[in-house]
C-alpha cells in the first residue's frame, strides 16, 4: 500500500508543477544564405496521383507540362488504375484503361489504346512514365464483383477496395499481362501491394500462398513501404512472363 501511496503522490506532485522538470537547452542555428556548398538536387522529381483518365485532358496534360518543366532533373510520373477495367471514364479515386479482357474462350486479348495515351502526354510533356503494376483486371480478379469503386469525400469508404484490389486468379495470365505492358513500354517498375490491399505483399512479389488469402479483404492504410526500383523489366519478369507472345497484342 506504501508503494502505491508514493506512486499517487508523485503524480498528484508532477501535476501540481511542484517537481521541476529539466529545463530544456536552447540551440542557435545561423545560416549563410550567400554561401554556396554543393548545388540543390531536387526532391520533388516523383509525383503519383489516382486518377488515369484525366492524364490526357485539357488540364491534365497542362498540369503534366507544368509538373515536368520544375526543374532540369528528369521528373517520373506514376498513376493508379494503369490495369484496371472500365471504359476510361474519370472519376474521384478511380480510373480505368480497358487493357486486359479476355474473350469467350477465357483467352487474353490486350487494348493499349489509353494506356499509350497516358504515357504519350508524359513523354510529350518531357516527363518519365513511373510504370505501377497493379490494380487488377476484373476478367483476372480472385473477387471480380463489385469491382468499381465509389469514393465519397468525408465518409469512412470502408467498401472503397473492391475487384481491382484483389490478387490475380490466374498468375500466368498475370505474368504474361505483365510481360506484354513492360514489352510495350520500357520503364522502371513499382510493384504495389496495393493489388494486395485483399492478400498481402508475400503474394505480390512471390506468387506464393494465394490459394489460401483471397477470402477477406482489409481496409487498412496503403503500405508506406512500397518498393521500388529502376530495374529492367527482363530482370524482375517472372521466367512465365518472358517468354515470346502469341497472344494478340494491339
Amino acid at each position: 500500500m506504501r508503494v502505491l501511496s508514493l506512486g499517487i503522490a508523485v503524480l498528484l506532485l508532477s501535476a501540481s508543477g511542484q517537481i521541476a522538470t529539466p529545463a530544456q537547452d536552447q540551440v542557435t542555428i545561423r545560416v549563410n544564405a550567400a554561401q554556396k556548398i554543393a548545388p540543390f538536387q531536387p526532391i520533388y522529381a516523383f509525383f503519383g496521383y489516382d486518377e488515369p483518365n484525366y492524364t490526357y485532358t485539357k488540364n491534365g496534360s497542362k498540369l503534366v507540362t507544368a509538373l515536368a518543366a520544375l526543374t532540369d532533373t528528369p521528373v517520373f510520373l506514376r498513376t493508379h488504375f494503369l490495369l484496371a477495367t472500365g471504359d476510361g471514364t474519370p472519376g474521384l479515386k478511380w480510373g480505368s484503361t480497358n487493357a486486359y479482357v479476355e474473350d469467350a474462350n477465357g483467352a487474353a486479348v490486350y487494348d493499349w489504346t489509353i494506356v499509350d495515351r497516358i504515357f504519350d502526354t508524359y513523354i510529350h510533356a518531357h516527363a518519365k512514365p513511373f510504370v505501377e503494376i497493379g490494380f487488377m483486371p476484373r476478367a483476372l480478379s480472385t473477387k471480380p464483383d463489385p469491382y468499381h469503386s465509389t469514393w465519397i469525400p468525408g465518409a469512412a469508404n470502408k467498401d472503397y477496395p473492391a475487384g481491382w484490389a484483389y490478387p490475380p486468379k490466374d498468375y500466368s495470365k498475370w505474368g504474361e499481362l505483365v510481360f506484354q505492358l513492360a514489352r510495350r513500354n520500357t520503364a522502371g517498375n513499382k510493384p504495389n501491394p496495393g493489388i494486395g490491399k485483399c492478400g498481402t505483399n508475400r503474394i505480390f512479389f512471390t506468387g506464393k500462398g494465394h490459394k489460401k488469402s483471397t477470402s477477406s479483404c482489409t481496409t487498412t492504410p496503403w503500405p508506406l513501404s512500397n518498393a521500388f526500383f529502376q530495374t529492367p523489366a527482363s530482370e524482375v519478369l517472372p521466367p512465365q512472363g518472358r517468354r515470346a507472345s502469341k497472344r494478340r497484342d494491339s
